[in-house]
């Protein structure tokens, strides 16, 4: 990495609110939105390409995914400056990336800063259902019967990984075969949950997430609060 051009991303982040840690940079906005922009060396495209990460804050995330080396920002920046009517591109050179982000993305990620505009930005980005990360944005906004369609598509596609061949690499690996267990046993609950209707408990569920994840984010937390 260029240092001369790492240091106008890191200007470029720390300006917008976003605490750096490493080579990923984090901020809080709104009622729960984390935000994160990440630089990484792409060996399959032989340079430095910033991605961008969304995440609710009411949702189950790790405590990896709040340092630079654990993150997972699945987006990249070019996917991003392409949801401002700007023409998809597969590549593009640091310093472009950078006038991207600046220019365009940055601009986008503020205008994300609700849980219904951040479930409406990540599954545009990847329309797919069977994404755990939008589960928690669902249920903040009020949106419980397209959490529990998250919840069976992710169910569906591992009852479907037990019944063909990947049943026996799981059985074979008897780690992974136990944390799918467990995760459909953690999934099945949370669709009981839903399926109650019970207010309080959702809330409940929704602000134990929150806490948790705010005691991993102290760091932009902080940050992000300056700003506001």
């Amino acid at each position: 990495m260029d240092m001369q051009l790492f240091g106008e991303l890191k200007s470029l982040c720390i300006a917008a609110g976003f605490a750096r840690k490493g080579q990923a940079f984090f901020r809080i906005v709104g009622d729960g939105v984390l935000q994160v922009i990440k630089c990484k060396y792409e060996r399959s495209l032989r340079g430095d390409m910033l991605s961008v990460g969304l995440f609710s804050m009411y949702g189950d995330l790790l405590p990896q995914w709040f340092t630079a080396s654990g993150c997972i920002p699945r987006y990249s920046i070019l996917n991003c400056a392409a949801q401002n009517n700007r023409p998809l591109v597969h590549a593009a050179a640091f310093p472009t990336q950078l006038d991207m982000l600046k220019n365009q993305v940055l601009p986008w990620l503020d205008s994300i800063d609700t849980q219904k505009n951040l479930v409406r930005a990540i599954s545009r980005l990847d329309p797919r259902w069977n994404d755990s990360l939008k589960i928690g944005a669902y249920l903040a906004c009020g949106q419980g019967n397209h959490a529990k369609k998250v919840l069976r598509e992710i169910l569906s596609q591992h009852d479907f990984a037990r019944s063909n061949g990947s049943r026996h690499l799981l059985e074979s690996n008897g780690m992974m075969f136990l944390r799918q267990e467990q995760e459909d046993d953690d999934l099945l609950s949370l669709l009981e949950l839903i399926d109650r209707d019970d207010p309080d408990d959702l809330h409940a569920y929704l602000m134990c997430n929150y806490e948790r994840n705010m005691s991993y984010a102290k760091f932009c937390a902080k940050t992000s609060q300056k700003q506001s």
